[in-house]
């Protein structure tokens, strides 16, 4: 069993102005089935299978993916792979990486990569 990590971030609106808020609510829910839904723009997504990919694959893999990024904590950088870019950049993803997607458009992913 693996479990699907949902992050929501909230905005506050007042009388009279609207405000960010830095309020995240996690939910750690067991998942129903292996196939997550993909919105366009940027998604958070984590790697759960037993087995290592690339970020070249991930992107092959969902559709109307443009790059998928990582944070680097050595180096307090991101690291990106995008569509069409060279190979230099490609990266390697282990289990329980944490990732984001860019696409643009709507789709579902089951974990292919």
């Amino acid at each position: 069993m693996f479990f699907i990590l949902f992050i929501l971030i909230s905005t506050t609106v007042c009388a009279n102005w609207s405000m960010w808020s830095p309020y995240w609510r996690i939910q750690n829910v067991p998942a129903e089935e292996d196939c997550i839904s993909i919105e366009q723009g940027w998604n958070l997504i984590g790697w759960y299978q037993p087995y290592n990919t690339t970020a070249k694959s991930l992107l092959e893999n969902i559709s109307g993916t443009l790059s998928v990024s990582k944070w680097d904590p050595v180096a307090q950088s991101y690291w990106a792979y995008f569509d069409g870019g060279p190979s230099s950049f490609d990266f390697a993803i282990t289990r329980g990486m944490g990732l984001f997607v860019e696409t643009t458009e709507q789709s579902t992913w089951c974990g292919e990569g």
